[in-house]
Order: structure tokens, then C-alpha cells, then sequence
């Protein structure tokens, strides 16, 4: 079932990671690096808001996945409606951070850019509480379906933009609008439909608080994936000097060498979360196969990075976007230390340490922010060693709760 699961889950990512490289060459091509640095932001803002989303995905499949032990009597109320109430209250609170001004050292973003967030807030909470009783429930099948036709319904929009208005909003709308494509799921497979009267494994107060501690750890690791180029925005604009055209493409680079190592890692959360549910009485043991995957893996892609992104990038994307072997390896091996905090996340989450699975995550954002804003070195090296040292020391905050969680 194990190996089941990863391939057809894997084959989602694949997809889904290869329609993300193909929405990131039409933004850059259409738009240039000055568009792009401005699509960038919001696509990183975009994510950010999905990070966080993203923890309803792990807490739902855990959750499922423990209360399908507990009598009908003893589950709470539906994961769906605790998902809707998450997803509501993170779009209004990125539209009140948009009111007050909390985008403003971001540099220009489309008009619609909060609204456009609130509604991306709701269709991706709804998706996510899907593909998370779904996972909790072996339904992996499925789960791969949702996964895929939402890349590829959002591939579609972004051809459509680019060829009638290629423009950053028209970009920005088709991006948000591909989160509504698991509607078309539901409404065609009876199976989906019913993931969704699945109950949470706790009563309303403690399952609020399970998804909340969830979304706030999950959001970390938006921010220092998909949302990582928000954080380069703003440490561009606080130190100044950095011109747009080059914070485009360090930001497209930071957003392709986070890639080839966290789209698969991330589209297979829900899978480690149940194999580490499955395995709580060893869930040290368990951590030595993933996280030697993740170290292999990352050294690989370095590898191979630094041979071809010298190359391709100008190639493929333009004359503009030029970097070194040693800039792409070097970024693309820092995201191993993202892949092992991603790991031993899903084992403190397993085994219902909340607590700590967030203060993991704060931790690596805290210290990859320090590191970014304050290193007197230049910024493509302040990216480098803050992503290469952050992830791992909430790495160690999560590795501290698995044996106090197994107690």
C-alpha cells in the first residue's frame, strides 16, 4: 500500500511540478524580469496563503486516519466545516494585513492582489480538507486526480492570459482561479463527495486548535518554500541597492531550485504523515529512510543544477536571467535542509506533538530571516546560508519532540 501510494502520489507531483516550471516560463517570458519580480511576489503571497492552508491537508489526514480507531460517538464535527472556518479566517486576515498596509514594502502588486488571497483562502481550504480525507483513507487514487487536475487546469488559464492579456493581473487571476478545479472532482465522483462528510477525531475546540497549530507550521514552511521570494522582496527593499531586473531573477532562481526537491516532498506530506501514524511506537527508526532519501536527493539535484542552470536559464527563460554553477548548486543543495525540517515535521505531527511541530518552523523562520536581513554579505550569499542553516536547527526542534511524544 506504502509503494502504492508514493507512485501514484509522485506521478501527481510530477505533474504538478512540471505544469509549475512550464506557469513560471510563461510568466518570465511574457512578462520580463521586471514583471516577473512583480508576478513573483504575488505568486510567492499566493503560496504563502496555501502554506498555511496546507496544514488542513495533514492535520485532516491524521486526523481521519486516527479517528477511523474511535466509535462513532467519540469523533467530532466535520472536517470539512473546521477546514471552511481556518480557510475564511486566514483570507481575512491577509485582507486586513493588505488594509493596514502590510504589503507595501513588496514593491507594486496587482490591484486585486487581497482579494484575489481571500478567494484563493477558501477554494484552497476546501481542496485540501478533500485530499487530506482522502489520504487519511487510502485513497490515493483520488488524491493524485485533485492534485493533477488542479495543475493542469491552472497550466490552461495561464496559456489563455498570456495569449489574450499577458499581463501581471490577468497572470495573478488565472493563477487564484486554478484552486477551483476540485469542484469538477466532486461533482463527478461520488467517492469525493463522500471524503467530505469525514469527522475530525476531537470535539470543535481541540480540533480548531489541532488545525490551527497545523496551518501555523505549515505556513513556516510556505515561507520558506513558494513564499520565500516575499521575504527576498523585503530584505531588497530594507537594504536597497538592488535592482529590480536582478531580484527577478534571483527570485525565479530561489523558486526553481526550490523546486525539483520540495514538489514532490510537499505533494507527499500527507503520505509521510500516515506512514509515521502507522509507525508511532519507532518513529525515530522511521525518520532514517526519508531523511536519507532527502540528503541524497539534494546532493543530486546540486550536482545537476550546477552542470545545466548556467545554460539552460538564458536559454530557456532569456538572455536576462543569467546565473553560475556555483550560485544554482549551491541554492539547489539548501533546499535539503528544507526537505529534512519537512520530514521531521510530519514525524512531531504523527505523533501529536502540535506544539513542537510548530515551534520548529518558527524557529528555521526566525533564524533564516535574522540571517537574510542582517548578514553584511551580499544577498544571493545572505539566501544561500540562510536557508542552509534556518531549516536544520528546526530540524533539531522537532527531532527533540519525537522521543517526548513516544513517552
Amino acid at each position: 500500500m506504502v509503494r502504492c501510494s508514493i507512485g501514484v502520489v509522485s506521478g501527481a507531483a510530477i505533474v504538478s511540478g512540471a505544469s509549475g516550471y512550464l506557469v513560471l516560463f510563461i510568466a518570465a517570458r511574457w512578462l520580463g524580469p521586471g514583471g516577473y519580480a512583480e508576478f513573483g511576489v504575488f505568486w510567492a503571497l499566493l503560496y504563502t496563503v496555501v502554506g498555511f492552508l496546507f496544514g488542513i491537508q495533514q492535520e485532516t489526514a491524521r486526523s481521519v486516519r486516527t479517528g477511523a480507531i474511535l466509535p462513532s460517538q467519540s469523533r467530532g464535527p466535520s472536517a470539512f466545516a473546521v477546514a471552511l472556518v481556518a480557510g475564511g479566517a486566514v483570507g481575512v486576515v491577509f485582507v486586513l494585513l493588505s488594509v493596514a498596509g502590510g504589503f507595501a514594502a513588496l514593491g507594486p502588486l496587482p490591484p486585486l492582489t487581497p482579494w484575489l488571497l481571500a478567494f484563493a483562502a477558501v477554494l484552497a481550504s476546501g481542496q485540501f480538507v478533500l485530499t487530506g480525507a482522502l489520504g487519511g483513507r487510502d485513497a490515493w487514487g483520488l488524491f493524485g486526480a485533485v492534485v493533477m487536475v488542479e495543475a493542469v487546469t491552472r497550466l490552461l488559464l495561464f496559456l489563455v492570459a498570456a495569449l489574450i492579456a499577458p499581463t501581471v493581473s490577468s497572470m495573478a487571476i488565472a493563477a487564484v482561479a486554478g484552486f477551483a478545479a476540485w469542484g469538477g472532482i466532486i461533482a463527478s465522483r461520488a467517492e469525493a463527495r463522500a471524503s467530505l462528510t469525514v469527522r475530525a477525531d476531537s470535539r470543535w475546540p481541540i480540533a480548531l486548535s489541532r488545525v490551527g497549530q497545523a496551518m501555523l507550521a505549515s505556513g513556516g514552511a510556505g515561507v520558506l518554500t513558494n513564499g520565500f521570494p516575499v521575504i527576498l522582496a523585503a530584505a531588497a527593499s530594507t537594504n536597497g541597492g538592488v535592482d529590480p531586473s536582478d531580484l527577478g531573477v534571483l527570485i525565479l532562481l530561489v523558486t526553481l531550485t526550490r523546486a525539483p526537491l520540495m514538489v514532490p516532498l510537499v505533494a507527499l506530506s500527507s503520505v509521510l504523515v500516515t506512514w509515521f501514524v502507522d509507525r508511532r511506537a519507532r518513529l525515530r527508526s522511521a525518520l532514517g529512510v526519508p531523511l536519507a532519501l532527502v540528503a541524497g536527493a539534494s546532493v543530486a539535484f546540486a550536482l545537476l543544477a550546477a552542470l545545466v542552470a548556467p545554460a539552460v536559464m538564458p536559454l530557456v527563460f532569456g538572455a536576462a536571467y543569467v546565473t553560475t554553477a556555483l550560485e544554482a548548486g549551491v541554492l539547489t543543495f539548501t533546499a535539503g535542509g528544507l526537505g529534512v525540517l519537512t520530514v521531521t515535521g510530519a514525524a512531531a505531527l504523527a505523533a501529536e506533538r502540535h506544539g513542537w511541530y510548530l515551534a520548529g518552523w518558527v524557529v528555521a523562520i526566525v533564524v533564516v530571516v535574522s540571517l537574510l536581513l542582517f548578514l553584511p554579505i551580499p544577498l544571493s550569499s545572505r539566501v544561500a546560508i540562510s536557508l542552509g542553516i534556518g531549516p536544520l536547527i528546526g530540524a533539531l526542534v522537532h527531532w527533540c519532540a519525537v522521543p517526548r511524544g513516544l513517552r
